[in-house]
């Protein structure tokens, strides 16, 4: 069930899937008006603290995706670069305690993921390989929010090359 649900969190990042996300179109408005206006750090903050609140007690597992405007083939659209999801869905978690878990994905983004074993943690990822093609890092945060925000900046930052405030945030039920 683990990899199944990383499988399609993968798919997600990969676009190979549609998000099926649970935030109302009144809430995304609100989240992009304040998009500019808070500190990235903040929004996050907000939308970890809105997944404990929704979430923890339901035992239900969620999607953070963090977002960034990117071209592909000629368009631009949004995708999601980062997942914080459910830590109990990392097949590197054994146990069901509610908590944060970064999952990335890398297809042919190769300077991405060079850049990516060079950021101080990189030893902490659990690695997988998915569809002998896509390859999938986790890394179990526990409950710790602040570890989350500060792991999520330097990745956007030093792996991806992105200002963190033009990072999209958006919450889902997974």
């Amino acid at each position: 069930m683990k990899q199944l649900l990383t499988t399609i969190a993968a798919a997600v990042l990969l676009g190979c899937g549609e998000s099926q996300h649970t935030t109302s179109k009144e809430e995304n408005i609100k989240m992009v008006n304040n998009q500019m206006t808070k500190p990235f750090e903040e929004r996050l903050l907000v939308a970890l603290n809105k997944t404990e609140t929704k979430f923890k007690s339901k035992q239900t597992g969620f999607l953070v995706d963090i977002s960034f405007m990117v071209k592909i083939d000629g368009e631009e659209m949004m995708s999601p670069l980062i997942q914080i999801i459910s830590r109990s869905i990392h097949d590197s978690v054994e146990d069901k305690e509610f908590g944060y878990g970064i999952s990335l994905t890398f297809d042919d983004e190769l300077e991405s993921l060079n850049r990516f074993k060079n950021v101080n943690n990189f030893k902490d990822y659990h690695y997988s390989l998915f569809d002998e093609s896509v390859h999938i890092y986790e890394l179990d945060l526990k409950s710790d929010k602040k570890s989350a925000i500060a792991n999520s900046k330097l990745l956007i930052e030093d792996v991806y090359l992105k200002k963190a405030l033009d990072a999209e945030i958006d919450v889902s039920e997974l």
